[in-house]
């Protein structure tokens, strides 16, 4: 595939920016500084920005939402008084049809109007003004992208989440009567093991009991609509748990792994949105804004079933999320 930094013409002295630029002056505290540097850069008389993606594992719904949440807080943060204009993606499978093409529909109703622009549509462009989003740039003790923007994306992330929801007029989180826990169901390997699966859903039946949901198939507005009307999302870690991006405010996620394994994936997510985190592997129990060195499991020798899993400590959970509510 011809780089599509190749096929867009960029004036010299309109430099593209990467992200780790602003990674950098932020950690520093030197906002101000960067901004008035990037003023400099930009052209002063142009009210518009675009974003170029540059990300192969984009495809992936939660590396998606990564970028997504980095993009509009980036803008949000530094460049909130220019109109979005163009979002280039260099990654031409960007948008990934096995799962409903669910990645365009959500960028183009969060960015209604701006142009979302695939590389094979690219032809002989001009751009003065733009941010590169460069997985391979990005530098990260957790091996999340988005970890960069820890710092501010708290005060957006929610506000994209309810723009996104009220695009689909889904913005009042219709709480029905009762506690509802959701459970979000894997295929093997990695998934919770048949008879703990059992044992998790009778030491549940107490707190109104567990309704178990396969994602797999459903249009985006219908796993918003499961998500936003659960108190607690429960699941193996996977793609599935993304949609934890649509629990309400009080929302809280209990991700389970397989021993051996532990990924940042789900719990940045949450500490962004301000939502309640616990995983669990084995005997071990994180926490939102805990870090415990990289994370480890990444190979396929890792994509085993979770066979290990401390109930009590998840009926603990609940009772108190369930009585301080």
């Amino acid at each position: 595939m011809e780089n599509i930094s190749k096929k867009i013409k960029i004036p010299p002295s309109f430099p593209m920016t990467y992200i780790d630029n602003v990674l950098a002056h932020y950690n520093k505290n030197e906002k101000l500084i960067f901004i008035k540097e990037q003023r400099n850069i930009l052209r002063k008389n142009n009210y518009e920005i675009s974003f170029i993606i540059k990300d192969q594992m984009i495809g992936h719904y939660f590396h998606f939402v990564e970028i997504l949440i980095s993009l509009y807080c980036v803008w949000k943060e530094f460049f909130h008084d220019r109109i979005v204009k163009n979002i280039i993606f260099e990654y031409e499978l960007w948008n990934n049809t096995n799962q409903t093409g669910l990645q365009k529909i959500i960028i183009s109703k969060l960015f209604d109007k701006s142009s979302i622009i695939e590389a094979n549509n690219v032809e002989n462009m001009e751009i003065s003004d733009c941010i590169v989003l460069d997985r391979s740039m990005s530098s990260s003790s957790i091996n999340k992208f988005c970890e960069f923007c820890l710092g501010f994306a708290w005060k957006f992330a929610p506000e994209m989440r309810n723009e996104i929801l009220s695009s689909f007029n889904l913005e009042c989180y219709q709480k029905e009567k009762g506690f509802r826990i959701v459970y979000v169901k894997r295929d093997p390997p990695r998934r919770l093991v048949p008879e703990l699966e059992e044992q998790l859903f009778q030491a549940l039946v107490e707190f109104g009991g567990v309704e178990a949901i396969d994602f797999t198939g459903k249009t985006i507005q219908e796993q918003m609509a499961i998500s936003m009307n659960a108190d607690i999302m429960i699941g193996v870690h996977g793609n599935g748990l993304t949609n934890a991006l649509w629990l309400p405010p009080h929302g809280t996620l209990i991700e389970l792994f397989p021993t051996g394994v532990h990924h940042y994936d789900y719990q940045l997510m949450c500490e962004i949105l301000g939502l309640r985190y616990f995983g669990l592997e084995g005997d071990l129990i994180y926490r939102e804004s805990s870090r415990f060195g990289p994370p480890y499991g990444h190979d396929p020798h890792h994509n085993v079933p979770v066979e290990i899993l401390n109930i009590t400590a998840i009926k603990n959970i609940v009772e108190r999320i369930l009585f301080s509510d």
